[in-house]
Parts: structure tokens; sequence; C-alpha cells
């Protein structure tokens, strides 16, 4: 989980936590299980990528409580 970072519209940015980078693919969207853990958390996560996001891991590493956390936009070509 991170926190104090914007996801919406990142995607083909990288970002960074720790030592690991991953190319961001899209948005994690959340499902009903969600409101299986507390009701309503479905609807809260449901807005601006609230959900999350996937991507391809680029260099793998440890990421830890407090690493800091970074976004690169995609590289222009």
């Amino acid at each position: 989980m991170v926190s104090g970072t914007r996801l919406a519209g990142t995607l083909g940015h990288v970002l960074t936590l720790g030592g690991v980078r991953i190319l961001l693919q899209g948005e994690t969207r959340p499902c009903y299980r969600m409101d299986e853990q507390c009701p309503g958390l479905t609807a809260a996560l449901d807005t601006e990528w609230r959900g999350g996001a996937f991507g391809i891991v680029l260099d793998s590493g440890e990421v830890r409580v407090g690493d800091a956390v970074a976004l690169q936009p995609p590289a222009e070509g």
C-alpha cells in the first residue's frame, strides 16, 4: 500500500518503491470481496485508481516501510 502518490493517469509511468521499479500497465478495479472485509470499501475505492495499479516488474528488490516512492513519466519516443 502506497500513500501520498496519485496513480490516476499514470499508465506507462514507472513507479519506483525503494529499489523496485514497476512499469504501470493499468488500473486494478476493486471487487465485491472488499465489502466482505469492510462494508462500503468497494464504493470508496471505485474512483480514480484508488483500487490500485498493476504492472511489469522492471527491477526487483526489497521494499520497506518508509521507502521513497516516485513516478517517472513515459519515455518519449
